[in-house]
Protein backbone atom coordinates (compact mmCIF):
# COMPACT_ATOMS: atom_id res chain seq x y z
CA UNK A 1 0.00 0.00 0.00
CA UNK A 2 2.70 2.35 0.85
CA UNK A 3 4.26 1.44 -2.75
CA UNK A 4 1.27 2.01 -3.90
CA UNK A 5 0.70 5.58 -2.70
CA UNK A 6 4.49 6.68 -3.95
CA UNK A 7 3.76 5.83 -7.30
CA UNK A 8 0.29 7.90 -7.57
CA UNK A 9 2.32 10.68 -5.79
CA UNK A 10 4.85 10.57 -8.73
CA UNK A 11 2.14 10.53 -11.01
CA UNK A 12 0.57 13.53 -10.20
CA UNK A 13 3.76 15.17 -9.83
CA UNK A 14 4.33 14.47 -13.98
CA UNK A 15 0.77 16.12 -14.44
CA UNK A 16 1.51 19.20 -12.64
CA UNK A 17 4.85 19.65 -14.39
CA UNK A 18 3.01 19.49 -17.70
CA UNK A 19 0.54 21.60 -17.02
CA UNK A 20 3.26 23.56 -15.63
CA UNK A 21 5.38 23.64 -18.39
CA UNK A 22 2.61 24.99 -21.21
CA UNK A 23 2.12 28.14 -19.18
CA UNK A 24 5.86 28.37 -18.74
CA UNK A 25 5.83 28.17 -22.95
CA UNK A 26 3.66 31.95 -22.98
CA UNK A 27 2.57 31.04 -26.17
CA UNK A 28 -1.34 32.76 -27.01
CA UNK A 29 -4.08 30.50 -26.45
CA UNK A 30 -5.93 29.35 -30.14
CA UNK A 31 -9.25 31.29 -30.50
CA UNK A 32 -12.34 29.51 -29.81
CA UNK A 33 -15.84 29.88 -30.06
CA UNK A 34 -17.76 31.57 -27.03
CA UNK A 35 -18.48 29.06 -24.46
CA UNK A 36 -22.36 29.10 -23.83
CA UNK A 37 -23.34 30.34 -20.79
CA UNK A 38 -22.65 28.42 -17.79
CA UNK A 39 -23.66 28.56 -14.36
CA UNK A 40 -21.94 28.87 -10.94
CA UNK A 41 -22.16 25.53 -10.67
CA UNK A 42 -20.44 24.72 -13.96
CA UNK A 43 -17.64 27.32 -13.17
CA UNK A 44 -17.05 25.41 -10.01
CA UNK A 45 -16.49 22.15 -12.04
CA UNK A 46 -14.94 23.23 -14.77
CA UNK A 47 -13.08 26.24 -13.99
CA UNK A 48 -10.80 23.92 -11.51
CA UNK A 49 -7.05 24.40 -12.58
CA UNK A 50 -3.99 23.47 -11.59
CA UNK A 51 -3.06 26.24 -9.04
CA UNK A 52 -4.93 24.46 -6.83
CA UNK A 53 -3.24 22.08 -4.47
CA UNK A 54 -4.43 18.70 -4.29
CA UNK A 55 -4.49 17.36 -0.64
CA UNK A 56 -3.57 13.76 -0.26
CA UNK A 57 -3.54 11.58 2.98
CA UNK A 58 -0.35 10.30 3.85
CA UNK A 59 0.15 6.71 4.93
CA UNK A 60 1.73 5.87 8.27
CA UNK A 61 4.76 4.48 7.81
CA UNK A 62 4.47 0.33 8.13
CA UNK A 63 6.31 -1.55 11.18
CA UNK A 64 9.84 -2.46 9.92
CA UNK A 65 8.68 -6.08 10.32
CA UNK A 66 12.35 -8.96 10.42
CA UNK A 67 14.26 -9.26 7.24
CA UNK A 68 15.67 -7.38 4.81
CA UNK A 69 13.66 -4.29 3.19
CA UNK A 70 13.40 -3.54 -0.48
CA UNK A 71 14.81 -0.68 -0.89
CA UNK A 72 12.63 2.09 -2.88
CA UNK A 73 12.45 2.61 -6.30
CA UNK A 74 13.24 5.69 -7.78
CA UNK A 75 11.01 6.70 -10.29
CA UNK A 76 11.73 8.78 -13.74
CA UNK A 77 9.36 11.70 -15.09
CA UNK A 78 8.77 10.45 -19.00
CA UNK A 79 9.89 12.53 -21.21
CA UNK A 80 7.33 15.26 -22.95
CA UNK A 81 5.89 14.31 -26.44
CA UNK A 82 8.04 16.69 -29.02
CA UNK A 83 6.51 20.23 -29.75
CA UNK A 84 4.45 20.48 -33.12
CA UNK A 85 6.01 22.64 -35.44
CA UNK A 86 5.53 26.29 -35.22
CA UNK A 87 5.24 26.20 -31.33
CA UNK A 88 7.84 28.21 -29.73
CA UNK A 89 10.85 26.35 -28.35
CA UNK A 90 10.87 25.13 -24.98
CA UNK A 91 13.93 26.20 -22.77
CA UNK A 92 16.57 23.56 -22.54
CA UNK A 93 15.94 23.41 -18.53
CA UNK A 94 12.80 24.66 -17.31
CA UNK A 95 12.42 24.88 -13.48
CA UNK A 96 8.29 23.88 -13.41
CA UNK A 97 9.20 21.33 -10.65
CA UNK A 98 6.68 22.02 -8.38
CA UNK A 99 6.82 20.41 -4.76
CA UNK A 100 4.36 17.68 -4.43
CA UNK A 101 2.09 18.05 -1.47
CA UNK A 102 2.73 15.88 1.48
CA UNK A 103 0.02 12.99 2.05
CA UNK A 104 -2.06 13.25 5.05
CA UNK A 105 -1.83 10.05 7.31
CA UNK A 106 -4.89 7.91 6.75
CA UNK A 107 -5.26 4.99 8.74
CA UNK A 108 -5.85 1.93 6.86
CA UNK A 109 -5.52 -1.82 7.25
CA UNK A 110 -2.21 -3.25 7.21
CA UNK A 111 -1.30 -5.14 4.12
CA UNK A 112 1.14 -7.75 2.93
CA UNK A 113 4.37 -7.03 2.45
CA UNK A 114 4.95 -7.36 -1.17
CA UNK A 115 5.17 -5.24 -4.55
CA UNK A 116 1.77 -5.06 -6.53
CA UNK A 117 2.38 -5.37 -10.30
CA UNK A 118 3.54 -2.46 -11.63
CA UNK A 119 0.89 0.59 -12.97
CA UNK A 120 1.51 1.49 -16.65
CA UNK A 121 1.72 5.15 -16.77
CA UNK A 122 -1.93 6.54 -17.54
CA UNK A 123 -1.97 8.09 -21.52
CA UNK A 124 -1.91 11.94 -21.87
CA UNK A 125 -5.28 13.73 -23.38
CA UNK A 126 -4.36 16.82 -24.87
CA UNK A 127 -7.20 18.94 -25.04
CA UNK A 128 -7.35 21.97 -27.57
CA UNK A 129 -6.93 25.14 -25.67
CA UNK A 130 -10.15 26.98 -26.60
CA UNK A 131 -9.60 30.86 -27.41
CA UNK A 132 -9.94 33.53 -25.09
CA UNK A 133 -12.78 35.10 -24.29
CA UNK A 134 -13.20 38.71 -23.86
CA UNK A 135 -15.62 38.18 -21.01
CA UNK A 136 -13.43 35.03 -19.37
CA UNK A 137 -9.99 34.45 -19.65
CA UNK A 138 -9.74 30.90 -19.80
CA UNK A 139 -6.87 29.04 -18.25
CA UNK A 140 -5.93 25.57 -19.23
CA UNK A 141 -7.82 22.97 -17.88
CA UNK A 142 -6.15 20.95 -15.78
CA UNK A 143 -5.82 17.98 -17.47
CA UNK A 144 -7.46 14.96 -15.35
CA UNK A 145 -5.37 11.76 -15.40
CA UNK A 146 -6.76 8.91 -16.13
CA UNK A 147 -6.09 6.64 -12.72
CA UNK A 148 -6.62 3.05 -13.41
CA UNK A 149 -7.78 1.21 -10.34
CA UNK A 150 -5.45 -2.11 -9.78
CA UNK A 151 -7.59 -5.36 -9.19
CA UNK A 152 -7.91 -6.02 -5.52
CA UNK A 153 -5.66 -8.11 -4.04
CA UNK A 154 -6.47 -11.03 -1.81
CA UNK A 155 -6.01 -9.98 1.63
CA UNK A 156 -4.03 -12.77 3.28
CA UNK A 157 -4.69 -12.85 7.12
CA UNK A 158 -1.67 -13.91 9.37
CA UNK A 159 -3.69 -16.15 12.09
CA UNK A 160 -2.54 -14.01 15.11
CA UNK A 161 -0.02 -16.61 17.32
CA UNK A 162 -1.76 -17.93 19.75
CA UNK A 163 -0.77 -17.67 23.47
CA UNK A 164 0.75 -20.94 24.33
CA UNK A 165 -1.43 -21.73 27.58
CA UNK A 166 0.55 -23.81 29.88
CA UNK A 167 -1.04 -26.42 31.90
CA UNK A 168 -0.78 -25.07 35.46
CA UNK A 169 0.65 -28.36 37.40
CA UNK A 170 -1.65 -30.17 39.67
CA UNK A 171 -2.38 -28.67 43.14
CA UNK A 172 -2.44 -31.56 45.92
CA UNK A 173 -3.76 -30.65 48.97
CA UNK A 174 -2.67 -32.49 51.88
CA UNK A 175 -5.60 -33.10 54.31
CA UNK A 176 -4.77 -31.08 57.67
CA UNK A 177 -4.63 -33.28 60.21
CA UNK A 178 -6.72 -33.08 63.03
CA UNK A 179 -6.01 -31.46 66.38
CA UNK A 180 -6.47 -34.69 68.86
CA UNK A 181 -4.49 -36.59 66.10
CA UNK A 182 -1.19 -38.52 67.34
CA UNK A 183 1.66 -39.59 64.88
CA UNK A 184 2.91 -43.05 66.10
CA UNK A 185 6.42 -43.75 66.74
CA UNK A 186 7.48 -46.54 64.00
CA UNK A 187 7.74 -49.83 65.50
CA UNK A 188 11.36 -50.89 67.03
CA UNK A 189 12.46 -53.89 66.02
CA UNK A 190 12.40 -57.04 68.83
CA UNK A 191 15.57 -57.68 69.99
CA UNK A 192 16.92 -60.82 68.78
CA UNK A 193 17.33 -63.75 71.69
CA UNK A 194 20.65 -65.19 71.53
CA UNK A 195 19.64 -69.22 71.37
CA UNK A 196 20.70 -71.39 74.80
CA UNK A 197 21.46 -74.86 74.52
CA UNK A 198 19.82 -77.41 76.82
CA UNK A 199 20.45 -81.18 76.88
CA UNK A 200 18.04 -83.83 78.71
CA UNK A 201 17.90 -87.46 79.16
CA UNK A 202 21.80 -88.11 78.76
CA UNK A 203 23.06 -91.25 79.19
CA UNK A 204 27.35 -91.64 80.28
CA UNK A 205 29.28 -94.35 79.73
CA UNK A 206 30.96 -95.49 83.69
CA UNK A 207 32.94 -99.03 83.27
CA UNK A 208 32.41 -101.17 80.33
CA UNK A 209 33.48 -104.41 79.37
CA UNK A 210 35.74 -104.59 76.13
CA UNK A 211 33.66 -105.04 73.42
CA UNK A 212 30.61 -104.44 75.17
CA UNK A 213 28.36 -102.08 73.63
CA UNK A 214 27.13 -98.71 74.98
CA UNK A 215 23.85 -96.86 74.25
CA UNK A 216 24.10 -93.57 73.60
CA UNK A 217 20.95 -91.02 74.53
CA UNK A 218 19.59 -87.29 75.41
CA UNK A 219 17.62 -84.44 73.69
CA UNK A 220 19.50 -81.44 72.93
CA UNK A 221 16.94 -78.99 72.06
CA UNK A 222 17.80 -74.79 71.46
CA UNK A 223 15.58 -72.05 72.89
CA UNK A 224 15.56 -70.06 69.45
CA UNK A 225 16.81 -70.39 66.32
CA UNK A 226 18.50 -74.08 65.17
CA UNK A 227 20.95 -76.35 65.87
CA UNK A 228 23.72 -76.21 63.33
CA UNK A 229 26.38 -78.38 64.43
CA UNK A 230 26.45 -81.62 66.87
CA UNK A 231 30.16 -82.84 67.68
CA UNK A 232 30.61 -85.94 69.40
CA UNK A 233 34.06 -87.46 70.00
CA UNK A 234 35.99 -90.53 71.82
CA UNK A 235 39.21 -89.24 72.86
CA UNK A 236 41.37 -91.78 74.57
CA UNK A 237 43.94 -91.18 77.38
CA UNK A 238 46.49 -89.55 75.25
CA UNK A 239 44.22 -86.94 74.04
CA UNK A 240 44.07 -88.24 70.44
CA UNK A 241 40.81 -88.74 68.92
CA UNK A 242 39.74 -92.31 68.22
CA UNK A 243 36.01 -91.74 66.70
CA UNK A 244 33.88 -88.81 65.86
CA UNK A 245 31.03 -88.02 64.47
CA UNK A 246 29.40 -84.37 63.43
CA UNK A 247 25.40 -83.54 62.19
CA UNK A 248 24.12 -80.38 61.25
CA UNK A 249 20.57 -80.74 61.79
CA UNK A 250 18.84 -77.35 60.83
CA UNK A 251 16.39 -78.07 63.79
CA UNK A 252 15.79 -77.27 67.20
CA UNK A 253 16.11 -80.36 68.62
CA UNK A 254 18.38 -83.34 68.03
CA UNK A 255 18.17 -87.05 69.05
CA UNK A 256 21.38 -88.70 69.78
CA UNK A 257 19.97 -92.04 69.91
CA UNK A 258 19.53 -92.57 66.37
CA UNK A 259 22.55 -90.94 65.47
CA UNK A 260 25.50 -90.00 67.73
CA UNK A 261 24.44 -93.98 69.10
CA UNK A 262 25.11 -95.31 65.85
CA UNK A 263 27.92 -93.44 65.01
CA UNK A 264 29.84 -94.06 68.16
CA UNK A 265 31.20 -97.78 68.38
CA UNK A 266 32.27 -98.74 71.91
CA UNK A 267 32.33 -102.04 71.84
CA UNK A 268 35.48 -101.92 69.14
CA UNK A 269 37.14 -99.91 71.91
CA UNK A 270 40.24 -101.63 73.49
CA UNK A 271 41.01 -101.57 77.13
CA UNK A 272 41.94 -98.00 78.44
CA UNK A 273 40.74 -95.02 79.64
CA UNK A 274 38.60 -92.46 77.66
CA UNK A 275 36.55 -89.42 77.69
CA UNK A 276 33.36 -89.10 75.72
CA UNK A 277 32.79 -85.33 74.15
CA UNK A 278 29.69 -83.83 72.99
CA UNK A 279 29.69 -79.87 72.23
CA UNK A 280 26.66 -78.14 70.29
CA UNK A 281 26.36 -75.28 68.43
CA UNK A 282 23.10 -72.88 67.27
CA UNK A 283 22.35 -70.04 65.63
CA UNK A 284 19.26 -67.26 65.70
CA UNK A 285 19.86 -64.94 62.68
CA UNK A 286 23.00 -64.50 62.92
CA UNK A 287 23.09 -64.78 67.09
CA UNK A 288 25.40 -67.76 67.68
CA UNK A 289 25.62 -70.07 70.65
CA UNK A 290 27.96 -72.63 71.59
CA UNK A 291 27.95 -74.98 74.83
CA UNK A 292 29.99 -77.94 76.16
CA UNK A 293 27.41 -80.37 76.60
CA UNK A 294 29.57 -83.59 77.68
CA UNK A 295 32.90 -83.99 78.84
CA UNK A 296 32.80 -87.46 80.81
CA UNK A 297 35.39 -89.74 81.46
CA UNK A 298 34.99 -93.78 81.54
CA UNK A 299 37.04 -96.77 81.33
CA UNK A 300 36.95 -99.81 79.37
CA UNK A 301 37.91 -103.12 81.45
CA UNK A 302 39.77 -105.98 79.69
CA UNK A 303 37.59 -109.32 79.18
CA UNK A 304 38.77 -112.28 79.62
CA UNK A 305 36.67 -114.48 77.45
CA UNK A 306 37.47 -112.43 74.56
CA UNK A 307 41.19 -112.90 75.37
CA UNK A 308 40.24 -116.92 75.15
CA UNK A 309 38.52 -115.60 71.89
CA UNK A 310 41.38 -114.35 70.43
CA UNK A 311 43.94 -116.84 71.19
CA UNK A 312 41.82 -119.24 69.82
CA UNK A 313 41.68 -120.04 65.63
CA UNK A 314 37.50 -120.56 64.51
CA UNK A 315 36.97 -122.29 61.00
CA UNK A 316 33.64 -121.39 58.90
CA UNK A 317 32.10 -124.81 58.66
CA UNK A 318 28.32 -126.03 58.32
CA UNK A 319 26.17 -127.83 60.85
CA UNK A 320 24.00 -130.73 60.89
CA UNK A 321 21.58 -128.95 63.20
CA UNK A 322 18.14 -128.52 61.80
CA UNK A 323 16.92 -126.21 64.38
CA UNK A 324 15.99 -123.10 63.28
CA UNK A 325 19.72 -121.48 65.09
CA UNK A 326 21.22 -124.00 62.51
CA UNK A 327 19.83 -123.57 59.52
CA UNK A 328 20.19 -119.74 60.28
CA UNK A 329 24.07 -120.52 60.64
CA UNK A 330 24.07 -122.11 57.83
CA UNK A 331 22.44 -119.82 55.42
CA UNK A 332 24.87 -116.62 56.72
CA UNK A 333 28.39 -119.28 56.47
CA UNK A 334 27.46 -119.66 53.15
CA UNK A 335 27.05 -116.21 52.20
CA UNK A 336 29.66 -114.74 54.07
CA UNK A 337 32.17 -117.30 54.28
CA UNK A 338 33.11 -115.87 57.68
CA UNK A 339 32.33 -117.38 61.39
CA UNK A 340 32.35 -114.44 63.32
CA UNK A 341 29.66 -112.96 60.98
CA UNK A 342 27.60 -116.02 60.99
CA UNK A 343 27.59 -116.21 64.71
CA UNK A 344 27.22 -112.57 65.20
CA UNK A 345 23.27 -112.78 63.50
CA UNK A 346 22.76 -115.48 65.28
CA UNK A 347 23.86 -113.72 68.57
CA UNK A 348 21.45 -110.67 67.63
CA UNK A 349 18.41 -113.21 66.72
CA UNK A 350 18.59 -114.82 69.83
CA UNK A 351 18.73 -111.76 71.78
CA UNK A 352 15.36 -110.29 69.36
CA UNK A 353 12.87 -113.45 68.77
CA UNK A 354 14.38 -116.61 70.20
CA UNK A 355 14.60 -117.54 66.66
CA UNK A 356 10.91 -117.91 66.15
CA UNK A 357 9.87 -116.11 62.47
CA UNK A 358 6.12 -115.92 63.20
CA UNK A 359 6.51 -114.01 66.60
CA UNK A 360 4.56 -111.08 67.26
CA UNK A 361 6.34 -108.47 69.89
CA UNK A 362 5.18 -109.19 73.28
CA UNK A 363 3.07 -112.51 72.60
CA UNK A 364 2.71 -114.57 75.87
CA UNK A 365 -0.04 -116.87 74.76
CA UNK A 366 0.49 -120.37 75.15
CA UNK A 367 2.22 -122.42 72.38
CA UNK A 368 2.35 -118.06 70.91
CA UNK A 369 -1.11 -119.09 69.04
CA UNK A 370 -1.64 -115.32 68.82
CA UNK A 371 1.30 -115.06 66.46
CA UNK A 372 0.41 -117.76 64.66
CA UNK A 373 -3.09 -116.49 64.08
CA UNK A 374 -1.92 -113.26 63.04
CA UNK A 375 0.53 -114.50 60.53
CA UNK A 376 -2.49 -116.64 58.62
CA UNK A 377 -4.62 -113.58 58.68
CA UNK A 378 -1.85 -111.81 56.95
CA UNK A 379 -0.99 -114.65 54.51
CA UNK A 380 -4.45 -115.12 53.42
CA UNK A 381 -5.06 -111.36 52.90
CA UNK A 382 -7.67 -110.79 55.53
CA UNK A 383 -4.92 -108.80 57.34
CA UNK A 384 -3.70 -105.70 55.09
CA UNK A 385 -0.52 -104.91 54.23
CA UNK A 386 -1.27 -101.49 55.92
CA UNK A 387 -3.00 -103.60 59.53
CA UNK A 388 0.06 -105.69 59.40
CA UNK A 389 2.53 -102.88 59.44
CA UNK A 390 0.85 -101.44 62.85
CA UNK A 391 0.74 -103.34 65.98
CA UNK A 392 -2.19 -105.60 66.25
CA UNK A 393 -3.55 -104.40 69.77
CA UNK A 394 -2.72 -102.03 72.68
CA UNK A 395 -0.94 -105.32 74.71
CA UNK A 396 1.33 -105.91 71.82
CA UNK A 397 3.85 -104.10 69.97
CA UNK A 398 4.88 -103.36 66.32
CA UNK A 399 7.55 -106.07 66.36
CA UNK A 400 7.09 -108.96 63.78
CA UNK A 401 9.73 -111.90 62.61
CA UNK A 402 13.27 -113.39 63.56
CA UNK A 403 14.43 -109.42 63.39
CA UNK A 404 11.22 -107.82 65.28
CA UNK A 405 10.79 -105.74 62.07
CA UNK A 406 8.29 -102.40 62.36
CA UNK A 407 7.02 -100.10 60.49
CA UNK A 408 8.11 -99.07 57.20
CA UNK A 409 10.52 -102.03 57.62
CA UNK A 410 7.76 -104.64 58.60
CA UNK A 411 5.16 -103.44 55.88
CA UNK A 412 8.63 -104.44 53.21
CA UNK A 413 8.86 -107.54 54.64
CA UNK A 414 5.10 -108.06 53.63
CA UNK A 415 5.53 -107.10 49.89
CA UNK A 416 9.02 -109.39 49.92
CA UNK A 417 6.96 -112.44 51.07
CA UNK A 418 3.94 -112.02 48.91
CA UNK A 419 6.07 -111.29 45.91
CA UNK A 420 8.30 -114.49 46.61
CA UNK A 421 4.88 -116.56 47.20
CA UNK A 422 5.67 -117.33 50.78
CA UNK A 423 4.42 -116.57 54.11
CA UNK A 424 5.38 -113.74 55.73
CA UNK A 425 6.61 -116.30 59.04
CA UNK A 426 8.68 -118.59 56.96
CA UNK A 427 12.12 -118.35 58.01
CA UNK A 428 14.17 -118.98 54.79
CA UNK A 429 12.37 -115.82 53.36
CA UNK A 430 13.29 -113.76 56.44
CA UNK A 431 16.60 -114.89 56.19
CA UNK A 432 16.74 -113.63 52.50
CA UNK A 433 15.37 -110.63 53.53
CA UNK A 434 17.87 -109.70 55.63
CA UNK A 435 20.42 -110.00 52.62
CA UNK A 436 17.80 -107.70 50.18
CA UNK A 437 18.31 -105.26 53.14
CA UNK A 438 22.09 -105.43 53.70
CA UNK A 439 22.56 -105.13 50.13
CA UNK A 440 20.55 -102.08 49.02
CA UNK A 441 20.67 -100.09 51.97
CA UNK A 442 23.48 -101.33 54.51
CA UNK A 443 26.05 -102.03 52.26
CA UNK A 444 28.63 -101.25 54.19
CA UNK A 445 28.12 -103.89 56.84
CA UNK A 446 27.47 -106.32 54.28
CA UNK A 447 31.22 -105.80 53.52
CA UNK A 448 32.50 -105.55 56.88
CA UNK A 449 30.83 -109.38 57.75
CA UNK A 450 32.94 -110.30 54.97
CA UNK A 451 36.13 -109.55 56.53
CA UNK A 452 35.28 -109.61 60.45
CA UNK A 453 38.05 -110.70 62.48
CA UNK A 454 36.32 -110.62 65.65
CA UNK A 455 32.77 -111.69 67.32
CA UNK A 456 32.40 -109.00 69.83
CA UNK A 457 32.98 -106.63 66.80
CA UNK A 458 30.64 -108.21 64.66
CA UNK A 459 27.44 -108.47 67.09
CA UNK A 460 27.59 -104.84 67.91
CA UNK A 461 28.18 -103.21 64.13
CA UNK A 462 25.31 -105.69 63.14
CA UNK A 463 22.91 -104.41 66.57
CA UNK A 464 23.46 -100.39 65.98
CA UNK A 465 23.43 -101.01 62.20
CA UNK A 466 20.93 -103.13 61.13
CA UNK A 467 18.82 -103.90 64.58
CA UNK A 468 19.13 -100.24 65.72
CA UNK A 469 17.96 -101.88 69.00
CA UNK A 470 17.07 -99.82 71.71
CA UNK A 471 18.71 -102.54 74.17
CA UNK A 472 22.06 -104.69 73.95
CA UNK A 473 21.48 -107.26 76.51
CA UNK A 474 23.08 -110.08 76.03
CA UNK A 475 23.78 -110.83 72.82
CA UNK A 476 27.35 -111.19 72.89
CA UNK A 477 26.80 -114.13 74.99
CA UNK A 478 25.09 -115.32 72.76
CA UNK A 479 27.12 -114.78 69.72
CA UNK A 480 29.90 -116.48 71.41
CA UNK A 481 27.86 -119.19 72.53
CA UNK A 482 27.26 -120.21 68.82
CA UNK A 483 30.47 -119.55 67.70
CA UNK A 484 31.61 -122.29 69.92
CA UNK A 485 29.09 -124.73 69.26
CA UNK A 486 29.50 -124.42 64.97
CA UNK A 487 32.78 -123.38 64.28
CA UNK A 488 35.07 -124.82 67.03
Amino acid sequence: MRLFAKRIAAMLMVFVMLASASGCAAAPFPKLPSPEPYSAEQDTVLNETVSEKIEIEVLPPLQETAGPQPEPEEFSVPELEAAEPGDPALPEETDCTTDAPELSEQEEEPQPSYDPEPVAPAQIIQTPEPEPSPQVIWESPAVQPVIETPAPQPVIETPAPQPVIEAPAPQITMPAPEASAVIPEPAQPAELEKPVITLSGETLPSEIAEGSPFVLRGIIKVSAGNLIKIHAALIDAAGKTVQQCIYAPGTDAFDLEGTVNVSLVFGSLAPGDYTYLLNAEASNEGLRSERELINHGFKVAADPARDAERNKTYTAKFTNDTSNAGRIWNRFINEFGNPYAAAAILGNIAAESSFLPYLVEGDTSTGYSFSKEHTMQADSGALSRDAFAEAPGEEYGGGYGICQWTGDRKAALYDFAKASGRSVGNLDMQCDFILHEMINYYPDLYDYLKTADSCYSAVFKFCNVYEQAALYGARNTYALQYLEKYAS
